[in-house]
């Protein structure tokens, strides 16, 4: 990872990567805005809660889906301008690979263009040896939840496994 730029820094859990962030990474970027990309890992850290109570920090909630289709897609467009920009992948090789796969591209956008600072939170599970294995990855574990976890009707919520549908709900 650091071969290909990327800054890294090591923490002994998803507690700990959280208090690495909050008071180390975030402290040090001088944020005055941050925005998420959907992820679980963000949401374990405790990142997720912690940062929408931090005094002075405007936060383009883009998980908040109460206010309708519309404005999260407004609220992603506003997150490609924030100072700070968290989330996760869907995989990373050993090579410093990451694999990030969206349904409609806002995370992959904001992490390659955009918010002053990225932050990729990434556990071990998401480690794979090669794009291949990280592409099976998400056909078999990422896909799947996802697709459970936000109530889509994809053939991978019953099945488990990525079907390469045509479904509207697909998020692939």
């Amino acid at each position: 990872l650091t071969k290909r730029g990327y800054e890294v820094s090591l923490a002994a859990d998803a507690k700990a990567a959280g208090d690495l962030v909050l008071n180390k990474i975030l402290p040090e970027s001088k944020a005055r805005s941050v925005a998420f990309g959907g992820s679980m890992t963000v949401m374990g850290t405790g990142l997720y809660d912690a940062l929408k109570k931090t005094k002075g920090l405007e936060v383009f909630d883009t998980n908040d889906m109460s206010n309708g289709p519309a404005a999260m897609i407004e609220m992603r467009r506003k997150a490609l301008n924030c100072d700070f920009y968290l989330c996760s992948v869907n995989a990373l090789t050993r090579t410093g690979v990451a694999i990030l796969l969206d349904g409609i591209g806002n995370r992959g956008a904001s992490v390659q263009f955009g918010p002053l600072k990225v932050v990729l939170l990434v556990g071990r599970n998401k480690i794979c040896d090669d794009v291949e294995s990280g592409i099976e990855r998400i056909r078999t574990i990422a896909a799947p939840a996802n697709t459970i976890r936000l109530g889509k009707k994809t053939p991978c919520t019953k099945t488990g496994y990525c079907m390469d549908c045509s479904s509207p709900d697909r998020i692939c």
